[in-house]
C-alpha cells in the first residue's frame, strides 16, 4: 500500500468516525428535546400516564446515549468526570488531536 491510499484510508476513517460522532451528538439532541418538550407538558397534565411512561423511557433512553457517547468519545456531560484525576483531561490530546 502506498503513503496516498493509507492517507485516504485513514482520511475515510477519520471522516466516518466524526460522521459517527455528529450522529450520535445529533440523536442524544433529540431524545434531550423530547424530554424537555414531556417535563413541560407534565408540568400541566401531571397524570397523564402515557406521557410519564414515554417520559422515563427517553430519560433511560438518553442516559443509554450517553454513555455510549462517553465510552466512545470522551465526555459528553460535566458529571461523567467522577473520575478523582478528572483534571488532567489536559495532559491528553484535545478532542480534534486525537488520532483515529
Amino acid at each position: 500500500m502506498d503513503n496516498r491510499q493509507h492517507h485516504n484510508q485513514h482520511s475515510n476513517s477519520a471522516h466516518q468516525q466524526h460522521h459517527n460522532q455528529q450522529s450520535l451528538k445529533q440523536e442524544i439532541m433529540e431524545v434531550d428535546f423530547g424530554i424537555l418538550e414531556l417535563n413541560l407538558f407534565l408540568n400541566t397534565n401531571p397524570n397523564d400516564s402515557n406521557a410519564i411512561k414515554r417520559y422515563n423511557e427517553l430519560v433511560m433512553q438518553s442516559t443509554a446515549l450517553k454513555d455510549k457517547y462517553h465510552k466512545m468519545f470522551g465526555p459528553i456531560q460535566q458529571k461523567q468526570l467522577s473520575d478523582p484525576n478528572c483534571f488532567k483531561w489536559i495532559e491528553r490530546p484535545w478532542p480534534w488531536e486525537r488520532q483515529v
